[in-house]
């Protein structure tokens, strides 16, 4: 009497598919069904017979590994900060003026364990590229402003609001809401 792996009707026996639910019939009589079933769902695995267990006791640890490196990734920048992390801190680019370009490299100032000069660089219309620059310290979190090259006079153009470290207030550029200036504005 052969009974559907699948599906558990009982077969005639010179059937080939179960009649019911259209599983092929093994004749296999020395297996059990259950055997015969975990061969079936075997028979199409990813891992070869034998390393399943070995990829299943793996996995996690690999996992962990990799969780722990993006953490500490994570951890280590964000704890160490390298100048272009603290100028973002103090100057919030408006939309316009948000899609320039970064760079860091360091420098060498009296009286500071750590220095870089930080530059950002943005298209500004009718001036063509602006480069603002800082110097930063990241062992103080401080920073110093430079000003922009050309020299456009930043009160004309709604580049950034500046974040006050001390009160945690955000002032806004003094020409926010205001027309971009046709020509290019200097300062003198």
């Amino acid at each position: 009497m052969l009974h559907c792996l699948k599906c558990g009707s009982l077969l005639p026996e010179d059937s080939t598919l179960c009649p019911k639910c259209g599983y092929p019939v093994t004749r296999d009589e020395s297996r059990t069904a259950a055997e015969q079933l975990d061969e079936q769902k075997n028979k199409y695995s990813a891992t070869p017979v034998g390393y399943g267990h070995h990829v299943k006791m793996w996995f996690p640890v690999v996992l962990a590994i990799l969780a722990s490196a993006a953490l500490y990734v994570g951890l280590r920048m964000k704890s160490d900060p390298g100048g272009i992390e603290i100028v973002k801190r103090h100057f919030v680019f408006y939309d316009d003026y948000s899609h320039g370009t970064w760079t860091r490299q360091a420098c060498q100032v009296a009286g500071h364990d750590t220095c870089f000069d930080v530059t950002y660089t943005v298209p500004v219309q009718g001036c063509g590229p602006v480069v603002f620059s800082w110097q930063v310290y990241p062992g103080e979190d401080d920073l110093m402003y430079e000003g922009a090259q050309p020299r456009v006079d930043e009160t004309r153009y709604a580049f950034y609001a500046f974040l006050i470290k001390d009160t945690g207030t955000l002032v806004p550029a003094q020409a926010l809401g205001k027309p971009v200036p046709a020509a290019c504005a200097y300062r003198f």
